[in-house]
Formats: C-alpha cells, sequence, structure tokens
C-alpha cells in the first residue's frame, strides 16, 4: 500500500491522515536515535574495524610516515564510546593503526560519547575543553594521552574523512538539539 501527498493530506487505499497529525521527521530522529545507538552494537566488527581503519590510516597517513605515531607500536589506546556502548582499542600495526574489539589491557582509555569524539574529529571543540567540562573522561598513562591528543585529534583529514565526520556531526546536532 503506498502513500502519496494530496492537499495536505497523506492518502492510501483505506485512510487518510491529515499531514498535521503526523510528527516532523527531526521528531521522529529523536525518539529512535536512542535505539539506533543501542543497535550500533551489533553491526558486524569486521565492518567497524574496516571503516575504522581506512579512516584512521587516510588521515594519519603523514604522521606514520614521519614516525610520529610510534608512541602507539606495542600499546593500547581504548576508546570508550558509552552511548554506543562500545570500547575500541588501538594500536600501531605494521601497516598502520589497527582497531581490536578483544579484551586487552589499554594504556590510556578516553571515554566519552559518539557527538564528542565526533566534535573533537571535526576540530568544532578542543579535546582540553572537553576534558574541563567532564564530557570526555582520560585515564591511564598521561603522557600517551597527550601524544594521542596532539597527534590523533590535531591530524589534517583528507578530504572524504572531513566530509563524513561533518555530516555525522551534523546528523547528530540535529537529532539531539533540534
Amino acid at each position: 500500500m503506498t502513500s502519496i501527498l494530496r492537499g495536505g493530506s497523506y492518502m492510501s487505499k483505506s485512510t487518510r491522515v491529515p499531514v498535521s497529525i503526523l510528527p516532523h521527521p527531526i521528531a521522529v530522529m529523536r525518539r529512535i536515535h536512542p535505539l539506533m545507538k543501542r543497535q550500533a552494537r551489533y553491526i558486524p566488527f569486521g565492518l567497524v574495524r574496516t571503516s575504522i581503519e581506512a579512516v584512521m590510516r587516510g588521515t594519519l597517513q603523514e604522521p606514520i610516515r614521519n614516525g610520529e605515531l610510534e608512541f602507539l607500536r606495542g600499546r593500547w589506546l581504548q576508546l570508550h564510546v558509552v552511548d554506543l556502548g562500545v570500547r575500541w582499542n588501538i594500536t600501531l600495526g605494521l601497516i598502520g593503526p589497527i582497531l581490536v574489539q578483544s579484551a586487552v589491557r589499554p594504556d590510556v582509555t578516553i571515554t566519552g560519547d559518539l557527538r564528542h569524539f565526533v566534535e573533537m574529529a571535526n576540530a568544532e571543540n578542543d579535546p582540553d575543553t572537553f576534558f574541563f567540562q567532564r564530557k570526555i573522561r582520560v585515564e591511564g598513562d598521561t603522557e600517551m594521552s597527550l601524544w594521542v591528543k596532539n597527534t590523533l585529534f590535531a591530524s589534517e583529514k583528507p578530504r572524504w574523512v572531513q566530509v563524513i565526520t561533518e555530516r555525522l556531526g551534523r546528523f547528530l546536532v540535529m537529532v539531539e538539539e533540534g
């Protein structure tokens, strides 16, 4: 049964629903957004790993070439994205950053909501600002956390990564704030 818009009403074969009683699309997104976040943990990790590693390799090519990520070799950074209910562990492998989901003991854990990680990736907000506002938490090796901040969050991103993170950021603002 297909619905079409005619004269201010949605029409179907059996009913006629005035547009005025239908919720606004942003209101619908606000309601399903928490459900979408909870479901994100069920995305196959192989797909998540492939996507995030591609973004990290694209973003961090120059720092890898310059040896600026050597602080990660043999050490673990954990990103705990609270609202998604996931913990991603990152180290430096032979071909670049590696993302694993297995239980490792991280040297540094950065904890926050997806929106705050996206805003830091887009350089919309400084990691220090979020830290002092208690929107992100850092636990573990302080020196390594400073390397992470100065390297990972300060790297120039290729245009395709900028497009992805900017669109994700706009989407999150739209559904969380309106």
